[in-house]
């Protein structure tokens, strides 16, 4: 018994487990002349403390340690173009204190391959709570690199001359606080991203972008500084975002938003830049407070449908100091003058009226907006001027509309009256109908524009009237099955290619009492485009000033003893084309000739007696009517008609 009592005691005396010892300290390279080889060898929760030197090492921290370098400028690990330099496979790790240089290209003898500062994660394979703190990262090919990275922390870090700065990519969770990322191709880029937070990071000097953002999702990116980059912070199909207080100065785009829905900007400021802001294809984005001053165009809302212009932004954005009006839905309301922008959506009976609107990608947008009216307005310096889309019944009158970059005025809508307006100087069309049907373009003055100074594609039934045309590249276009046009009492003066032209199927259109003066081309049509070149005889055609026929013949088929105004010969344009009646003078209309038919008589006061007391939009109206153009049919117009009745 005893025996056996003593061998139990002896057993469970002698009976020993191992015990770990607790975190040490490494010191490089004192303890081992190599990091990685001080990292081989240690424990769990270790500390490698690595002495001021240069270290051509590429390692890989496969357990959890502390890496510390003893002064970040001078403690260098250096891959030496030969692959990543610290690759992090481990949870709860710290890399502090050291300059990481050299990973090299991203390919090695032709083949693909991941060259980082430090990467951390990787292969699909997640690891979290890493932290990057105090380092200096450059020439690398990526600087940080967390990729399936988790609850991680990156602060306080130079990051800098690398193609990529920062990159996440499957990584959620984390924090990039407080670093310089400088001098890159992209500073920092998030692609499959979750509820990281990016704040008061400096980042410039990046040729493409300073901040990406690509599929990635309730983020926050906050308080940080950009400055001279490619683009300022770009997002491309990233929703519920947060953008708040962040300064832009004197990138290509401040912030551009691309297929990106529900993010919220708040309290941003983009500068001196190409694009304050910009949003592209993007839809239910709430912006508040944020300013954007002396940037080539401020604020710009591009959209293919009208889903993609339902955001809500009120008047608290400013550019230049003057507020963005961005209207859904709302009902007989004026824009105040002192705005910036002007938006309106689905929405009727909105009045633009002595407003000054500059430096946007669209002056004046109205979407599925009918019965509104634009006037005296001044419209320069934008992408566009002025853009009516799918809007119907709205007017543009008596504004400026100058200097755009491209057309001066867009529409795509039927019954829209563009009257008295100056159109001139804008880099493509002055006024480019589109799909557009029985529209009035009255009394503009149009010029120096870049290319037409009126363009129709597929539109129909519109008059065009009464408009001084002059020193444009191109005259009058209609193109792609624009027919049934009215074209009439129009000067074409010094365009540099065509005065007129009509193609791809545009045909049946009605062009008399214009004159075309000194165009380079006066007329042209293509061989499937037919058209009516005069109103007979004896109201005539057009003047044309290469004409070189002679008048010493009147009546229908100019075989009568006598003069009439009228060549002997047609203007021939082509087979399909010509203007039978040539007018000798260039056209001058007789005040009070409300039918044209070249004489003042008693079927036009016949139409003036019917139309006395219209108004625009009254059963009645007559627009030829109204004589002095006042928007009334009154005595005032009947006594013009009197004074001159009987002349021709």
């Amino acid at each position: 018994m005893f025996i056996l009592l003593l061998t139990s005691t002896l057993s469970l005396t002698f009976n020993i487990q191992p015990v770990r010892s607790s975190p040490t300290t490494i010191t490089v390279p004192d303890d081992y002349s190599a990091i990685q080889e001080a990292i081989n060898h240690a424990g769990e929760g270790d500390t490698i403390f690595v002495r001021n030197g240069t270290y051509y090492e590429n390692m890989v921290v496969n357990k959890t340690i502390s890496l510390i370098g003893e002064n970040r400028e001078a403690t260098i690990i250096d891959g030496n173009e030969n692959g990543t330099v610290v690759l992090v496979l481990a949870n709860n790790t710290m890399v502090r204190g050291f300059t990481i240089k050299g990973s090299g290209d991203k390919t090695v003898d032709g083949e693909h391959a991941i060259r980082c500062g430090i990467m951390v994660g990787g292969y699909e394979t997640p690891f979290e709570n890493t932290l990057i703190v105090n380092n200096s990262i450059k020439d690398n090919y990526f600087g940080v690199l967390l990729w399936y990275s988790f609850n991680s922390q990156l602060i306080d870090n130079n990051i800098d001359d690398s193609t990529y700065g920062v990159t996440l990519d499957h990584a959620f969770y984390n924090d990039i606080v407080d670093n310089d990322v400088s001098n890159n191709s992209l500073g920092i880029s998030a692609q499959n991203t979750l509820q990281s937070n990016i704040t008061r990071n400096n980042i410039t000097f990046n040729k493409i972008v300073g901040l990406r953002m690509q599929d990635s999702y309730l983020n926050t990116i906050n308080e940080n500084i950009m400055k001279n980059n490619g683009y300022g912070v770009d997002f491309s199909g990233s929703d519920s975002n947060n953008i708040t207080s962040n300064t832009m100065t004197s990138n290509d785009n401040g912030i551009f938003l691309g297929r990106s829905n529900g993010n919220t900007l708040i309290g941003n400021n983009a500068s001196n830049s190409l694009y304050g802001m910009r949003i592209r294809s993007s839809s239910n984005n709430t912006l508040r407070n944020n300013t954007m001053t002396q940037n080539y165009w401020n604020f710009a809302i591009d959209a293919d449908y009208l889903s993609e212009t339902i955001h809500d932004i009120d008047t608290s954005n400013t550019v230049d100091s003057k507020p963005i009006v961005y209207w859904i839905d709302e009902h007989d309301k004026q824009v105040t003058t002192d705005a910036g922008f002007v938006a309106a959506i689905n929405c009727s009976g909105i009045t633009v009226k002595n407003v000054n609107l500059t430096r946007n990608n669209l002056g004046v947008l109205f979407w599925g907006t009918s019965n509104s009216t634009i006037e005296n307005a001044s419209i320069s310096n934008n992408w566009i001027g002025v853009a009516l889309l799918l809007s119907n019944h709205t007017k543009l009158e008596n504004s400026v509309v100058a200097n755009n970059s491209e057309e001066g005025v867009v529409s795509i809508g039927n019954e829209n009256n563009i009257t008295g307006n100056t159109i001139r100087s804008n880099g493509r069309t002055a006024l480019l109908l589109s799909l557009s049907n029985k529209n009035i373009v009255d009394n503009n003055t149009i010029s120096n524009n870049g290319e037409s100074s009126i363009g129709l594609e597929s539109s129909c039934n519109n008059t065009i009237t009464n408009n001084e045309i002059l020193n444009n590249t191109g005259g009058i276009s209609l193109y792609s099955y624009s027919n049934d046009n009215l074209i009439h009492d129009n000067t074409v003066l010094n365009s540099h290619e065509t005065g007129i032209q009509l193609t791809f199927h545009s045909k049946s259109n009605l062009i008399y009492h214009n004159n075309f003066i000194n165009n380079t081309v006066r007329a042209y049509c293509s061989e499937e485009s037919m058209n009516v070149w005069d109103d007979g005889y004896p109201s005539g055609g057009n003047y044309w000033s290469d004409y070189n026929g002679t008048d010493l013949y009147r009546g229908p088929y100019q075989n009568e003893t006598g003069r009439d105004g009228i060549g002997d010969i047609p203007y021939v344009i082509d087979t399909d084309n010509q203007d039978n009646y040539p007018l000798m003078p260039p056209y001058v209309p007789v005040l009070g000739d409300l039918n044209q038919d070249g004489i003042v008589n008693i079927l036009d006061a016949i139409q003036s007696a019917s139309a006395f007391g219209s108004h625009a939009g009254h059963p009645k109206w007559n627009e030829q009517a109204d004589i002095n153009r006042d928007g009334i049919v009154n005595i005032l117009d009947v006594i013009i008609l009197a004074n001159n009745f009987g002349k021709h």
